[in-house]
């Protein structure tokens, strides 16, 4: 009974767990974060908060991130270390890098699983916007310690993301590792190809404007 008791402690990551989205737009979701999703998604979650010990250099900020000098100010500790609730409001200022960058937030379930979300400023259809999307997302089950358990929770984990790791699925990746602590991680693969390229087209990055050597 106690073996059974600690597995549905496991999977039991919010209170809603019978309501919980598990597969959206053929992407994996957990606590109803979805890979590909935007920042609101990330809104009703309480994550972990970020202490701020020393400000992060502006200029280091300004050689990837552009827009207005106030918005960039406030924002450039949570660009360096990671979102926390407060950060995501100031992130959403933020709308254009010139390069690949991520910025991650964490959060612990009730039961105990830490979970670590990752956002990035990817480009869109339009060169001229950028949009904040979850590309990453992982998962540790630190109760989960005798290999029995291991064997249970990934069961679980390959029933629950079938149609995301049956091959015919390109858009994201699944990678579950046992050792040591139980972790599953999810990896946003659709749109990722080329991006730094896609990311300088943003007129402020200096987009296809010619430059003269003169």
């Amino acid at each position: 009974m106690k073996f059974k008791t600690t597995l549905l402690f496991l999977f039991m990551s919010c209170s809603s767990f019978a309501a919980e989205q598990y597969i959206k737009n053929s992407l994996p979701c957990i606590n109803n974060i979805c890979l590909g999703d935007d920042l609101s998604s990330l809104e009703k979650v309480s994550w972990e908060t970020k202490k701020l010990r020393s400000k992060p250099s502006l200029s280091k900020i300004k050689r990837i991130y552009r827009g207005n000098e106030v918005s960039l100010q406030n924002a450039a500790f949570y660009l360096d270390k990671g979102f926390d609730n407060e950060g995501l409001k100031v992130l959403k200022e933020v709308k254009v890098a010139c390069q690949s960058q991520s910025v991650s937030g964490k959060f612990m379930t009730e039961n105990g699983n830490p979970t670590v979300v990752t956002v990035a400023l990817l480009p869109t259809k339009n060169p001229s916007e950028q949009r904040w999307t979850v590309t990453n997302i992982s998962r540790a089950y630190p109760s989960a310690v005798s290999n029995q358990q291991k064997t249970e929770v990934i069961n679980q984990l390959k029933e629950r993301y079938a149609s995301i790791i049956d091959g015919k699925n390109k858009k994201s990746v699944m990678t579950i590792t046992p050792i040591i602590k139980l972790t599953v991680t999810f990896l946003l693969v659709d749109g990722l190809v080329g991006m730094n390229e896609q990311l300088i087209k943003h007129p402020l990055c200096g987009g296809a404007s010619k430059v003269s050597i003169d």
